[in-house]
């Protein structure tokens, strides 16, 4: 009975998980802007301003992440998610994983950043498993597996190895490059890159919008199946 470290973390006073974490830090940027000189154009970090525990950050940064996505996104009367595409659970999946699987007594930083064309993820800590199997999907090792437990009771993740799977295929649906994993040695830091970038010259999938109208995602979809195979 009483706290427990995943409880502290997951909804603790920023003033009482600094005293018991002195490197925890979250750093979510938005980098949109073509002015090199400028670093960030919106930043959510621990600077005073509000209670900065892992719940609360995750609802501030999601938000963030999806709101200007090109792809239907839809809040019903009770603002729950309604006819969310793979994208969104792509993304959603990628940030709880940060932070669930982050070495928080790293000196080390959990940043995300969003970029015009890719998002970058990285949390410090490496990873438990060979990236080969995490790219198969099936296995879970979560380093923090009481913070997986929060986020599964809120509808937020599961402990079935999918994760990765599954950005995989919202981008695959997309026709972007593929995200890939890495890992920084000497930094202790594991890094997610989401890029959005098309396979497909933006020009010429517009036209081929316009020639198919609403099969054009069906074919999409046929096309990702013959690249697989």
């Amino acid at each position: 009975e009483g706290l427990t470290v995943a409880g502290l973390l997951m909804f603790g006073h920023e003033r009482s998980i600094l005293d018991a974490f002195s490197h925890y830090h979250l750093d979510y940027q938005e980098r949109l802007s073509n002015d090199p000189e400028e670093r960030w154009t919106y930043r959510v970090t621990l600077d005073g301003k509000w209670e900065s525990n892992l719940f609360n950050f995750y609802y501030r940064v999601y938000g963030r992440l999806v709101n200007d996505l090109d792809i239907p996104f839809k809040l019903d009367q009770d603002a729950v998610r309604k006819g969310e595409t793979h994208v969104h659970e792509a993304l959603r999946e990628v940030l709880v994983n940060t932070l669930i699987h982050a070495d928080h007594l790293s000196s080390r930083p959990i940043t995300i950043l969003k970029f015009k064309d890719r998002f970058e993820c990285s949390n410090p800590g490496r990873l438990r498993i060979p990236i080969e199997l995490l790219y198969d999907g099936g296995i879970s090792d979560p380093r923090n597996p009481n913070l997986l437990k929060m986020f599964k009771m809120l509808g937020l993740g599961e402990q079935a190895g999918s994760g990765f799977p599954k950005i995989l295929r919202a981008w695959r649906e997309q026709q972007w490059f593929r995200p890939f994993i890495s890992e920084k040695l000497d930094l202790n830091i594991t890094k997610v890159a989401l890029p959005m970038v098309s396979f497909i010259p933006e020009d010429i999938e517009q036209e081929l919008r316009k020639l198919v109208g609403d099969d054009y995602c069906y074919l999409k979809e046929l096309d990702r199946i013959i690249l697989v195979l």
